[in-house]
């Protein structure tokens, strides 16, 4: 798929990227675009006319597995969360088994941000 500069305008976004009238891109290739910010980027491309549901939740998912690198002793709770994410995107785990693990891991977070809490007080 090819985003043109028209397609582009009809999102409204909230500056005129200065492109000209013919241009256009793919996907990719607007990811690579170093002139603009990477969240205007994402913005462009992340759209539900732009992507299935199953890549955008693996792209969650790839992002998560990226930001709980970043985590010393990330709770299971949380690794679970995400893989049970992805057995969904591909179709191995029902709907009622992903919110199960969602609800799981706004435990996880509670219950770390109570510990924070309590730590600092």
């Amino acid at each position: 798929m090819r985003i043109t500069l028209k397609m582009l305008k009809s999102w409204r976004p909230c500056y005129d990227p200065q492109l000209p009238d013919d241009w256009g891109a793919t996907p990719i290739e607007i990811l690579r675009m170093d002139q603009f910010p990477v969240a205007d980027r994402f913005w462009c491309v992340l759209r539900e006319n732009m992507l299935s549901d199953r890549i955008m939740r693996l792209f969650a998912v790839w992002c998560a597995r990226e930001a709980l690198k970043l985590v010393k002793s990330p709770d299971e709770r949380l690794i679970n969360c995400v893989n049970i994410t992805e057995k969904y995107a591909n179709g191995t785990a029902t709907l009622a088994q992903m919110q199960q693990a969602r609800d799981a891991a706004w435990d996880a977070a509670w219950d770390a941000t109570w510990d924070a809490t309590w730590d600092a007080a």
